[in-house]
């Protein structure tokens, strides 16, 4: 904090040239939209003009920029909040758009925390860790803070997503969800973030309320190593269990976490699929927990249509089908029918955008 406070704000400019180079690099991996936590509160309409600043440019090139999904943090004030509320920008809302291109700037949901990480070991757990008995990690939000804020977003019409990876976090935001839905109906799709540390109650629960889950597969990639470690192997076989969630309805959308991690989805699609290391003999022989492995297809309808629903855009993205903009990925291997271990390796040869190309590899 004390290094931020000495650093200047970036300018529109470099917001920009950030931007920019970021949903470039997204063209190139078949990426054609984003969910990005970009605005922190304070700086949303210094953003937003970012954006639409790119877009102008963008479209007098005759080329769509990266579609975004604008999600908005508030750190852990009210005021930030009301400000939100009080603009009239709900979830889902259309904040830039193109006759042919459709919305290509859209409003998000507010983002919390409500806990840290696993491999910092401050993910907030229901139970001691095992390799650090002395801690449960902790919540980086009071629950009751938590409430008020979810319930106060929900009574504006503003869908809320939660950063919640240990299972006491998970347990505490679904209790609060659970008074701001009902069985089988979450209309504001209310979600939580990485998701990553359960119990089968818990991910019945999920189901129950129809409870949004934003994973990122290639995270087991480093936490497989730790998990059993840090919470045993009775927790950890019902953790990262994107197969139970799956088998039981929840509704399901796929990211990376970038910069955290790979922004490559082929990568994620992969980890899902095959739940085994590829740079690293396919260890662990057999896949980690196999049971919670998906298909392929599975994987990809949740990076695509999953994506599109948690983002209120499941009418025109998300499918090939009639009424839908033709935003497209070819691939120079068909990952439906190669061996999994293969999928890894596969590369995107061109990204269409509502029927634009907007990137194509320099051998094609």
């Amino acid at each position: 904090a004390l290094l931020r406070n000495r650093i200047p704000e970036p300018s529109i400019a470099e917001m920009k040239t950030f931007l920019k180079a970021g949903m470039e690099k997204a063209h190139s991996l078949g990426i054609s939209s984003a969910g990005s936590y970009d605005a922190g509160g304070p700086d949303f309409d210094k953003i937003r003009k970012a954006y639409n600043e790119i877009y102008d440019e963008s479209f007098a090139n005759g080329k769509p920029a990266l579609r975004i999904t604008m999600q908005c943090g508030i750190s852990a004030r009210d005021d930030m909040l009301d400000a939100y509320l009080g603009r009239g920008i709900r979830s889902g809302t259309p904040l830039r758009e193109h006759e042919q291109w459709g919305t290509v700037l859209r409003m998000g949901p507010i983002k919390l925390f409500v806990d840290g990480t696993l491999g910092g070991q401050t993910a907030w757990m229901k139970q001691p860790y095992r390799d650090k008995p002395e801690t449960k990690g902790f919540p980086v939000m009071d629950t009751a803070l938590l409430d008020h804020f979810i319930q106060k977003a929900a009574a504006g019409n503003m869908q809320t997503t939660v950063h919640a990876i240990g299972d006491a976090a998970v347990e505490a935001t679904l209790g609060i969800y659970e008074k701001v839905t009902r069985p089988g109906h979450n209309p504001l799709r209310h979600g939580i973030i990485h998701c990553q540390v359960t119990s089968r109650d818990l991910i019945e629960r999920l189901a129950r309320n129809k409870i949004l889950t934003f994973v990122q597969p290639i995270f087991l990639a480093d936490d497989m190593y730790i998990l059993e470690s840090r919470v045993g192997p009775e927790l950890a076989s019902t953790s990262y269990a994107w197969g139970t969630m799956n088998a039981l309805g929840v509704p399901v959308s796929y990211g990376t976490d970038a910069p955290v991690s790979s922004l490559n989805p082929l990568l994620g699609i992969a980890w899902a699929a095959r739940r085994q290391d590829p740079f690293n003999n396919s260890h662990p022989a057999g896949g980690y927990y196999p049971g919670e492995r998906v298909d392929v297809y599975t994987a990809v309808d949740a990076y695509t249509a999953g994506s599109a629903f948690s983002a209120f855009e499941e009418n025109t993205l998300g499918r090939i089908a009639p009424g839908f903009l033709a935003d497209l990925v070819f691939i120079d291997k068909d990952i439906f029918s190669i061996p999994v271990e293969e999928i890894h390796e596969a590369k995107v040869l061109r990204t269409i955008s509502a029927g634009e190309t907007v990137y194509e590899a320099s051998s094609c």
